[in-house]
């Protein structure tokens, strides 16, 4: 491959490496803390983001960690 090719590909690598869209919470996180869970025989009800109003839901997901997510 000839030098001008090859920083042609670099920098398009370079570029692509830093677009971030935005922030997420992490999906293992989420899906563990909304699950049921049994413990000794008695059923733990997890968080349930749908009954939740906006002002709540907001609060909530502010605790958890957030990752972010690339193009």
């Amino acid at each position: 491959m000839d030098k001008q090719k090859s920083m042609r590909f670099w920098k398009i690598r370079r570029e692509n490496k830093r677009r971030i869209v935005g922030e997420w919470v992490r999906r293992k996180e989420f899906k563990e803390l909304t699950k049921d869970r049994n413990c000794f025989g008695l059923t733990i009800k997890g968080v349930e983001p749908a009954k939740m109003s906006d002002e709540e839901y907001d609060l909530w997901i502010a605790k958890l960690t957030k990752v972010k997510m690339k193009l």
